[in-house]
């Protein structure tokens, strides 16, 4: 049986494991990511992870990354990642690895690693949205079983949409106030309603157990969330008509605190067009435990011959 590394990289965490061709994962590594020091601390990093997961005697045929991003995909390169924190615009991914590694690497952004996993282990339809919610907020768009890129083969950031223009609460590294991550991810969340409320939160766990816990303060600003959210998904939705959006990441884990109102808002703004012809998608999270990326970077990694012609 083939198997390979399969690598999801974030702005806070990396999930790395040796899959086989079945979706079973081998051995799995979890590790803090190393961003201080730039791009040459973070390569032996992953290069390390790489080499240990090569001794665990299996055959490694290729490796696949899903990274955060701005990327290009095909070739291989991190164009100023937002959510890395870094002055260097950008950085050969692929090329750099696979000068240490010797073996065929495909990369790839982490939504779209999501959507793909979700895909090929026949969780979800041909025409899907995945959103991670993490330090930042991803958008995998397949429709008819292709993933949509933008021009030259850019992936869109779709996390970069404007939600409230000039609402400077809201900050994320892309530099625009008022775009869909910085009030969205679940880091940028927890900065956002600490900012408004004047408390200190740790992180998004933290307010999801004091939302749960009936803090109605916290509780307020998942009520907005909803509501943004809402309006988000709407737009994807006339924009994509998916049949299915998938939640993935950490703070997917908090969807019973906003989901429920998400959905009904989304039936009441898209009713005349749901009147006509259906369009409100299924929503739902991940059942693959936050390793849909994870499945995605192995898929694209068995595709390696084929995955980017």
């Amino acid at each position: 049986m083939k198997h390979v590394i399969a690598m999801d990289l974030g702005g806070t965490k990396i999930l790395a494991a040796v899959v086989n061709e079945k979706g079973k994962i081998v051995k799995q590594i979890k590790a803090h990511t190393q961003l201080e020091g730039g791009w040459p601390v973070l390569k032996n990093q992953i290069v390390e992870i790489c080499r240990e997961l090569m001794n665990s005697g299996k055959k490694i045929t290729a490796i696949g990354f899903g990274s955060a991003g701005p990327l290009h995909a095909k070739s291989g390169v991190l164009l100023d990642p937002t959510n890395f924190g870094w002055k260097k615009k950008k950085i050969n991914f692929v090329k750099d690895l696979s000068k240490v590694l010797k073996l065929p690497i495909v990369f790839d952004n982490d939504a779209v690693a999501a959507v793909l996993g979700e895909r090929w282990l026949k969780h979800s339809p041909a025409n899907t949205i995945c959103i991670t919610l993490g330090t930042g907020l991803g958008l995998g768009v397949l429709i008819d079983d292709h993933v949509l890129r933008g021009r030259g083969g850019l992936h869109s950031e779709g996390g970069h949409l404007i939600l409230r223009p000039q609402d400077h609460d809201a900050h994320c590294e892309c530099g625009a106030p008022g775009c869909a991550e910085g009030f969205l991810s679940g880091v940028n969340f927890v900065k956002w309603v600490s900012k408004r409320t004047g408390r200190k939160f740790k992180d998004a766990k933290e307010l999801s157990e004091l939302a749960k816990g009936g803090d109605i303060e916290v509780s307020r600003y998942f009520a907005e969330y909803a509501e943004l959210m809402a309006q988000y998904l709407c737009s994807l939705v006339v924009l994509y008509y998916p049949t299915e959006i998938v939640f993935s990441g950490s703070f997917a884990q908090a969807a019973d605190l906003f989901l429920p109102q998400t959905k009904k808002i989304m039936a009441e703004s898209l009713a005349r067009q749901q009147a006509s012809h259906k369009i409100i998608p299924k929503i739902r999270v991940s059942r693959l435990n936050n390793t849909n990326g994870l499945m995605g970077a192995a898929y694209m990694a068995f595709q390696y011959k084929t995955y980017h012609s």
